[in-house]
């Protein structure tokens, strides 16, 4: 799957974008406001783009990511 995102829009971009597909959580690379993601996937399988603000993960010390929680608009299933 590939996966290229312009994210110069966003208001906040500070923080942690992950791609979760199936049980695997990714990193995708950021460049230039360009979030890209280049994996392969044996089958179509639900994934997950969210966006951890530093600010959410500086509220929640010493928490992995998957134990904050994060708000509606700062996720996206497909």
């Amino acid at each position: 799957m590939e996966l290229t995102i312009d994210i110069s829009n966003m208001k906040d971009t500070v923080g942690i974008f992950i791609i979760q597909v199936g049980g695997e959580i990714f990193y995708p690379k950021i460049k230039d406001n360009v979030l890209t993601f280049n994996n392969l996937i044996q089958e179509p399988q639900r994934t997950m783009l969210a966006f951890y603000p530093v600010r959410k993960i500086k509220a929640n010390p010493g928490k992995q990511l998957n134990e904050i929680s994060i708000e509606v608009p700062n996720r996206l299933f497909f």
